[in-house]
């Protein structure tokens, strides 16, 4: 996954995967924990086909490759049209947010504390038990 984190940052660089807007300062362009892999960019047709060639390399340099029965495509603030467009050249189904992944939701906003009460109750009781 460092070789997927350095060819991914490159890109980024590069300015071929362009920035999700709200990572740029940070300069965050994925997220990775354990088998799971998030990827953040502007949502652009530009960005989709950087992030496709990423994937692309990595597969034929590591032979791993994504499982789109398992992977799922958000996008927030994009047309319709653009979604579909997308989701065929990435090869992954479109789902829609909330959802919830480590028992936290994700949302495209700021979390909030009704967002996490779930959480909140789970761990509280799991302390008084």
């Amino acid at each position: 996954m460092k070789v997927f984190s350095c060819l991914l940052h490159k890109e980024a660089i590069e300015n071929q995967v362009p920035y999700h807007p709200t990572c740029k300062k940070l300069g965050i362009t994925h997220l990775c924990f354990a088998y799971d892999l998030l990827v953040f960019s502007n949502g652009s047709v530009r960005a989709v086909a950087g992030i496709r060639k990423v994937l692309d390399d990595f597969c034929r340099s590591s032979g791993l490759k994504c499982n789109p029965e398992k992977s799922k495509l958000f996008c927030a603030g994009i047309p319709a049209v653009e979604k579909d467009f997308i989701s065929s050249c990435t090869w992954f189904p479109l789902d829609s947010l909330p959802v919830r992944y480590l028992g936290v939701p994700l949302i495209s906003g700021k979390l909030g504390r009704v967002n996490c009460q779930v959480l909140v109750d789970r761990i509280t009781a799991r302390i008084r038990g």
